[in-house]
């Protein structure tokens, strides 16, 4: 559907104003391309999704066009290129020549070239689309891979997670038999910035092809005539009537055209501004300097930590409340005030983070009084104090079992038993020792019960840490029979000793020395305390699979009543229950570890 000529402009029977006139399939088309709706501008794409009940298909690829070119182009009848060109795939390239590489979209003539944002090609009927190599690497933009053949580019400086979401390939062979969508997309703003690097607007170039149904106005435009081509501003617009189609009237029409995306806009990404932000409690625009001469801070929301947590290139040091990004920036100069907040030296924080990150921190900020008064609710405990006294009263138990072995000719060392070493720990801080680090995720007080579920599960985690063989010689060693032992798991082993030394103790013997003294009397049902949330979160756990199911409060409560927890009383939010579940664990490991501790 290529010309070089201009063709003038056409006439439609019952259409009075042509720039507007789009048959009701392709109606969508005299929408604005970007109307705001979503964060993200397509850039690219390949679809035979269904578009307003029509079935059909879209081919998209915008590129950049000189301002002024960008109106000639839309407004005039002229052809151009509507797809992607390259010399390739598998060029022909005869002795003596070279390989001319590069993509573009071909404007009104073959020696006029526009700069495509997407690089296609088709190979093996099938269709390709990725985004512009050099797109990315101006925002330095590193991929990350999702389910589905998703590929997202994040901007690591920001960090600005989602800046481009790809999916990269779709099977030509498929279209007659299924929906499927193969596209590229960009963040907005970085789309406006990179126009304004490059002096450019963004147009997209597209063709596009609807079945319809029962449209009068085709029939009226087509007259007697089965196909008609009609030469509308920025685009070419063909018109068909079948006999057989894939509508009931075989009404069918397909365009091909140009839009204006977006026109050069402001380099809000490449040459952000200082953010110009107000701060709870201290009046007007905060400035660097202003923070530095009078030693200001800010009280923020430690839910801002959730923007970080389980993306491994962040480190976040939960009992502080501050973030460093593989050292290019660091919140630093932090601390907790109550269970809920964080308090940041904002001269470092503007010294020392781009101003993405001082804007998104400054989303939580709260005023001093907000903070001060979290505290006087629910104390100065928060989920890093609070996972480092688990990890603590973890390391005192298997420090209690190291020992007990030790008695008991056994040479089992606490990284033996229990998986982590106080030396470990020590040396890497609990944070940082891996699978430690998720203990300090944020509980927010709103959390959910599927995350308080959650919670449980990873919690569980470390209780499953200790190791079954270790144990085992050691009930062995202290004369339960093999043949009672063989089927324990480890969280029974654990019981079966606490249940030997308890019998010890209340005898006045040695623990382990004289367990053989107290072995007869042995009952492995008895229950003992210091085990009940041990077993109640390996309860909740199991539950976990089964969160979905009618009445699965009612099934929790047994469990969650060993914590304290009353799950009636939780319909707003999780957050306390999550701190009893760590508060609760935490102290019957240091009673688990004052049993089994051998007697001097």
């Amino acid at each position: 559907m290529r010309s070089q000529n201009k063709p003038g402009l056409s006439s439609i029977d019952g259409a009075s104003e042509l720039a507007s006139y789009w048959p009701r399939a392709l109606a969508h088309l005299g929408d604005p391309y970007d109307n705001g709706g979503s964060p993200w501008v397509v850039i690219g794409e390949y679809s035979t999704l269904p578009c307003r009940e029509s079935k059909g298909a879209r081919v998209v690829s915008v590129a950049l066009v000189p301002e002024a070119r960008a109106v000639e182009l839309v407004q005039g009848t002229a052809a151009t290129g509507w797809k992607v060109d390259s010399h390739g795939p598998r060029p022909i390239v005869d002795p003596g020549e070279v390989h001319n590489a590069g993509f573009w979209i071909e404007g009104e003539g073959r020696d006029e070239r526009f700069e495509p944002l997407v690089n296609a090609w088709s190979a093996d009927n099938r269709e390709v689309i990725m985004p512009d190599n050099n797109l990315l690497m101006v925002y330095g933009l590193v991929p990350r891979h999702l389910d589905g053949g998703i590929v997202c580019w994040d901007d690591p400086y920001g960090p600005v997670y989602d800046v481009l979401r790809v999916r990269s390939a779709v099977d030509l062979g498929t279209w007659a038999k299924a929906e499927v969508r193969a596209f590229v997309e960009i963040r907005r703003e970085y789309l406006s910035d990179y126009c304004s690097l490059k002096g450019c607007s963004a147009v997209a170039f597209y063709f596009e092809e609807r079945w319809s149904d029962g449209d009068e106005s085709i029939l009226t435009a087509l007259g007697s005539e089965s196909s008609r081509d009609f030469h509308l501003p920025g685009r070419l617009l063909n018109m068909q009537r079948h006999s057989g189609g894939r509508t009931p009237s075989g009404l069918f029409a397909q365009a091909w055209g140009r839009t204006i995306v977006l026109r050069t806009g402001e380099r809000d990404v490449s040459a952000a501004p200082e953010p110009t932000l107000a701060w709870p409690g201290h009046s007007g625009i905060m400035t660097i300097q202003r923070a530095a001469a009078d030693w200001l801070y800010g009280y923020v929301s430690d839910e801002v930590l959730l923007d970080y947590q389980s993306r491994p290139e962040f480190d976040i040091y939960p009992e502080s409340g501050a973030v460093s990004y593989r050292g290019q920036w660091a919140v630093t100069n932090t601390d907790r005030i109550g269970r809920n907040f964080i308090r940041v030296e904002l001269k470092k924080l503007y010294e020392g983070c781009p101003s993405g990150v001082i804007a998104n921190w400054h989303r939580y900020a709260v005023d001093q009084a907000t903070a001060e008064a979290d505290r006087d609710a629910f104390g100065t405990a928060n989920i890093g104090t609070r996972a480092h006294d688990l990890v603590d009263g973890y390391l005192a138990m298997t420090t209690a079992l190291e020992a007990a072995g030790d008695r008991l000719s056994l040479t089992f060392s606490q990284g033996d038993i229990g998986r982590y070493t106080g030396a470990e720990v020590k040396y890497r801080c609990w944070w940082g020792t891996p699978g430690l680090t998720e203990l300090g995720l944020t509980a927010p007080l709103s959390a959910s019960q599927d995350d308080f579920l959650s919670r449980c599960v990873l919690l569980q985690k470390l209780v499953e840490a200790l190791q079954p063989a270790p144990l085992r010689n050691m009930v062995l060693a202290v004369g339960i029979p093999k043949s009672d032992a063989k089927a324990f798991a480890s969280l029974k082993l654990l019981g079966t000793l606490c249940q030997v030394a308890t019998l010890a103790k209340e005898g006045g013997h040695e623990w382990p020395g004289d367990a053989d003294a107290v072995i007869a009397q042995w009952d492995s049902t008895r229950r003992i305390p210091a085990m009940a949330t041990l077993f109640a979160l390996g309860q909740l756990r199991n539950l976990d699979a089964h969160r979905s199911d009618r009445g699965i409060s009612d099934k929790m409560q047994p469990q969650c009543e060993v914590f304290s927890i009353d799950v009636k009383a939780h319909a707003a939010g999780w957050g306390l229950a999550i701190d009893r579940l760590y508060d609760g664990l935490a102290n019957d490991f240091r009673r688990i570890a004052e049993l089994l501790s051998p007697d001097s």
